[in-house]
């Protein structure tokens, strides 16, 4: 069993290389929407993590994975989901209609 105190809630699985990928996780980290160890590089995810992951879509979404339901968003999911941790109205409100279309393109 995986110690609570220690082990990541979430774990946000980003490209190093890519300056959009390192901008947007170090604004969720720095402005709280992560905690400490929430968002790592790709390279320094651990093995179980990584198998985890669906290889085609990680290479042009950012997943995101919850530890504790084993489930993976990726791409505008995720980022509404981590959103929603501080501001749950805003993230319903940008996964509908337009906005929802606007984000997708992003």
């Amino acid at each position: 069993m995986k110690d609570s105190s220690t082990t990541p809630r979430y774990q946000l699985c980003y490209d190093h290389d890519c300056p959009l990928c390192v901008w947007y996780t170090g604004y969720f980290q720095q402005n709280g929407y992560l905690k400490k160890g929430e968002a790592v590089p790709f390279y320094t995810c651990n093995t179980e993590s990584l198998a985890m992951l669906n290889q085609q879509k990680m290479t042009n979404e950012i997943p995101l994975i919850n530890h504790e339901t084993q489930q993976i968003l990726y791409g505008p999911d995720a980022m509404l989901h981590i959103i929603a941790g501080k501001y749950p109205t805003l993230a319903r409100l940008a996964g509908t209609g337009f906005a929802r279309f606007f984000i997708d393109r992003l």
